[in-house]
């Protein structure tokens, strides 16, 4: 797939999450993440085609206590 080659070549994102959707659409949704400049891209794919979800920066594997308790 172009689009998981250029994540992985031009942003140097690699795959650290991986779902398939249980709904309809029977979609996947994958998180890229390059751990050394915390950049992240979240992408759904079906079939042939990718899409662009989300992408950003300042990525946590594990959500601060003090954050989470914001959040929920």
């Amino acid at each position: 797939n172009l689009l998981l080659k250029e994540l992985r070549e031009n942003f140097g994102e690699e795959p650290i999450f991986v779902g398939k959707s249980e709904q309809t659409q029977k979609s996947t949704t994958m998180m890229f993440v390059n751990q050394e400049t915390g950049s992240y891209t979240v992408i759904g794919v079906k079939k042939e085609m990718g899409c662009i979800l989300d992408t950003g920066g300042e990525v946590r594997y594990r959500m601060p206590k003090a954050l989470e308790n914001k959040i929920m």
